[in-house]
């Protein structure tokens, strides 16, 4: 029996191939351009007709390509994204584009890799409930989150709120768990073997990555987040300041801190209607 190398990818070639095209619309081939034809992509990718075809007709039930008899395969739009925008507060973590849907795939209890452990400052023992989701949007697989919760909050939180309501949302109204702040990290990297298969994407492709470790009232690191998002259906949109209106953003915030205003739940309420991973 032929041995598979560490580097072995089992999504179908197929999938790999639509995956490249789908990069390739909207960007190299605009809309209204014709594709290249089916022995021409054959020929480049060095596979069967059958299986460029197979390729294609992802792309035509995804509605952004049209066969054409005698003419070819047009381009009719371009893959649709999702932005998440960047601010300081900890109420926009609780946006989320309405069009996404969200399952749970993983609820339970474990002893956290190293790296999480490290970062909530847990003991050599403790453990979390590891909550893992995956997020589709346009019919697609977009994202897939795992969070490291506190075991007590684990009674409180039902599958039905975490498919339709953030998780910061949840800690907020319905664990009463006041939140301080939030470090996250952003980083593109090449997507594991496992998280291939789930995202629907080849080993290697590229992701997003959104690492965030949220702070409770008395700054002990409570919770922590890790994102990847598909690079072909999401983006990052950053709002910069001048740097005189970042200042004075600053001295505020530094002047409600002083007052004890950043401890206990927001102002605002959450909206149950939100949806989201965070």
């Amino acid at each position: 029996m032929r041995r598979r190398g560490p580097n072995f990818d089992p999504t179908p070639l197929y999938l790999r191939i639509a995956s490249t095209l789908r990069m390739r619309v909207g960007s190299q081939w605009q809309v209204g351009a014709r594709l290249p034809t089916e022995s021409a992509l054959a020929a480049e990718f060095g596979v069967a007709i059958g299986t460029i075809r197979q390729a294609v007709d992802i792309l035509e039930t995804e509605g952004l390509v049209a066969r054409y008899q005698g003419k070819g395969t047009e381009v009719l739009r371009a893959p649709r994204g999702v932005g998440q925008q960047l601010k300081g507060s900890m109420q926009d973590l609780l946006s989320f584009h309405a069009e996404v849907t969200v399952k749970v795939l993983k609820r339970h209890t474990v002893l956290p890799p190293m790296e999480v452990r490290r970062t909530l400052a847990l003991g050599e023992n403790e453990k979390r409930i590891h909550l893992q989701r995956l997020a589709s949007f346009d019919g697609a697989p977009i994202a897939l989150t795992d969070s490291y919760v506190p075991i007590e909050y684990d009674r409180v939180l039902t599958n039905s709120d975490l498919n339709t309501r953030t998780l910061i949302s949840l800690l907020w109204t319905k664990c009463r768990l006041g939140l301080l702040q939030a470090e996250q990290s952003i980083s593109a990297q090449m997507v594991s073997p496992a998280v291939a298969r789930v995202l629907k994407v080849p080993v290697g492709f590229p992701v997003i990555v959104l690492a965030r470790t949220d702070y409770d009232a008395d700054g002990r690191p409570i919770l922590f987040t890790t994102c990847q998002y598909r690079a072909d259906r999401y983006r990052i949109d950053v709002t910069l300041a001048p740097v005189e209106r970042q200042r004075k953003n600053v001295a505020i915030s530094d002047a409600r801190l002083a007052r004890g205003g950043v401890k206990g739940r927001p102002a605002v309420s959450a909206s149950g209607g939100r949806r989201g991973l965070a």
